[in-house]
């Protein structure tokens, strides 16, 4: 064996073993190659972590900027007379997600 190389000579098909060897010996990774592999799955991880947070951020302020047009507009309704206070405070709880212990 010199230096990276190495031949198989006493073996028939020699030349085929040779090629299988070279094969095998070129897909392995080496350890620094792992770790590099290990931290750009981190890396991915983390990344979907982040987009699955700003996702869910814009919901929350799609759905709150929805929820301050419907009191908006129901406010403008309780004003008009269309309804009620209590209609107003009840669904103003059910927007909100309001229980009576939470007040």
């Amino acid at each position: 064996m010199t230096g990276n190389f190495f031949m198989i000579k006493y073996v028939k098909n020699y030349q085929e073993v040779y090629d299988q060897l070279s094969q095998i010996l070129s897909s392995v990774k080496n350890e620094k190659d792992l770790m590099v592999d290990i931290e750009l799955a981190k890396i991915e991880a983390q990344r979907e972590q982040a987009q699955a947070i700003s996702s869910l951020a814009r919901d929350k302020k799609e759905k709150n900027g929805d929820d301050l047009k419907q009191l908006e507009t129901l406010a403008e309704m309780l004003k008009a007379g269309i309804i009620t206070q209590e209609e107003f405070d009840a669904k103003k709880k059910q927007i909100l997600n309001i229980e009576k212990t939470d007040i």
